[in-house]
């Protein structure tokens, strides 16, 4: 009798344990998903069993599967009615495309899946109270801290006691282009499917990292190790190598300090914060040669050569060519499995995610996509809580660099576990405003208490939390 293979059976440990998490609430249940997510790179370039590319997946499913059989409350469907209507959308025109048989099944199941599998985070984010949000934002710092030791090692020691070279990691062992005085290194992805994977989903964690240090009502220990996960988390972005997340991180600075939304007081706090950490990561990044691949920026005619590369496509003459696409799983950034690569087709598209969506969802899955992000681009989102303000503003601020960057390169909308960050953050700015209710302010409470007044509460009186928060 054989063994079981490894793949498998960390699919089913993700399971389980995500739907285990999600029973508690959407901020357990999310968090167990990004914890898989931090670590699906380095599993699946370990386990080559075919299984292992399922293993997000799998975490995804676990989650789906008991948040959305749970009764949702009223004030939950009230506020979550514009991102329910969106997701309609978003979902129902790639099923339809699905019927179509333009590539092999077997391709054209993996194409849906990619598009539509991290998509109901957007109904997720929509729910999300602020205690889940603090949830997710503690579980974010500690993951970040946790794979920013994983990085300093392959640093130190280089990717290949982390990351066999295979075919799942041939594209980590491509990326040898990391100049210094004393040679050339790899880029790093920690411990992610790739440097880009790993730098570009840190800056997508900044926006709840942020909101958490400047929330004045915190206990001042948990705000300083905020402030020491949000300094790892930045040098991080520049120990990886790429330089498109630097330019994300830059451009999203700058948008969070000067778009409109926030009161005088809280810019002011934003601003001191960004300035305290910049100048601790300019430190670092100054005094170590193979932190600076983004200064190559300055190469002009290097710069040119992938804008050329990057715009080779028409986004006009993909809509006109492909009225109903290339068909699912057929476009240029598709996450193909290997052991599916004898049946996909010749890849059409180039590195630029508007074109990818163009090419693969047609015209009118452009047009869905493109009023979405018009909606955001003129909506005055509303904070979750008065208390969430800084982290609401400062995620419009990161999904609006992260679409005006989606021309440059593809796989934003696959990114593991970046996406789900997203497409989260994207479903709290389509909440719909409402009222804050004495539950709801109850509730807000509760996430400001530290976890010894909260476990007093639950002793001394199992039915009630509500005690003061420690002063």
């Amino acid at each position: 009798m054989s063994e079981m293979p490894i793949g498998l059976i960390l699919c089913i440990a993700s399971v389980i344990a995500c739907a285990l998490a999600a029973r508690r609430s959407i901020g357990a249940g999310f968090s167990a998903v990004i914890v898989v997510g931090y670590f699906y790179g380095i599993a699946r370039a370990n386990f080559l069993d075919g299984f292992s590319h399922f293993i997000f997946d799998a975490s995804i499913i676990g989650f789906y599967a008991v948040h959305f059989k749970k009764p949702v409350s009223q004030e939950a469907q009230n506020v979550s009615q514009d991102a329910k209507k969106w997701l309609f959308f978003l979902l129902g025109w790639p099923l339809i495309l699905f019927l179509l048989p333009i590539n092999h099944i077997l391709v054209q199941l993996v194409g849906l899946r990619h598009i539509i599998l991290f998509l109901p985070a957007l109904l997720l984010g929509a729910r999300a109270r602020p205690k889940d949000l603090c949830t997710i934002a503690t579980t974010l710092a500690v993951l970040n801290v946790l794979v920013f030791g994983v990085a300093l090692l392959e640093y130190s020691y280089g990717i290949a006691p982390f990351f066999p070279h295979n075919s799942v990691t041939d594209i980590m062992y491509r990326s040898h282009d990391v100049h210094s005085a004393t040679g050339r290194f790899f880029r790093i992805p920690a411990t992610f499917t790739s440097s880009h994977a790993y730098a570009g989903n840190l800056v997508l964690t900044l926006p709840l990292l942020l909101n958490v240090l400047l929330d004045v009502k915190r206990p001042a220990v948990k705000r300083l190790l905020f402030a020491a996960a949000i300094t790892v988390t930045v040098v991080g972005i520049f120990l990886a190598g790429p330089r498109l997340p630097v330019i994300q991180l830059a451009t999203f600075v700058v948008i969070m300090l000067v778009l409109p939304g926030l009161k005088v007081r809280a810019r002011m706090a934003l601003a001191l914060c960004v300035f305290i950490i910049g100048m601790a990561t300019a430190y670092y990044v100054a005094s170590d040669e193979r932190m600076q691949r983004f200064t190559t920026l300055s190469d002009t005619e290097m710069v040119e050569k992938r804008a050329t590369k990057t715009l080779s496509i028409s986004l006009v003459d993909t809509l006109i060519q492909y009225p109903l696409g290339v068909g699912l799983g057929g476009v240029f950034g598709a996450s193909m499995p290997f052991f599916l690569q004898q049946y996909a087709p010749e890849l059409v598209g180039a590195e630029n995610e508007y074109v990818r969506i163009a090419a693969e969802q047609g015209p009118i899955g452009f047009l869905i996509w493109s009023a979405l992000l018009i909606t955001f681009a003129f909506r005055k989102p509303q904070a979750v809580t008065e208390r969430w303000s800084v982290g609401t503003h400062a995620m419009r601020a990161v999904i609006l660099v992260s679409w005006a960057t989606a021309f440059i390169g593809t796989g934003m909308l696959q990114s593991i576990p970046a996406s789900m960050l997203l497409l989260l953050q994207m479903g709290v700015l389509l909440k719909k405003p409402l009222a804050e209710t004495p539950h709801a302010a109850a509730a807000d409470q509760e996430g400001a208490l530290s976890w010894r007044a909260r476990w007093r509460a639950k002793h001394k009186n199992p039915g009630s939390m509500a005690v003061q928060p420690r002063r």
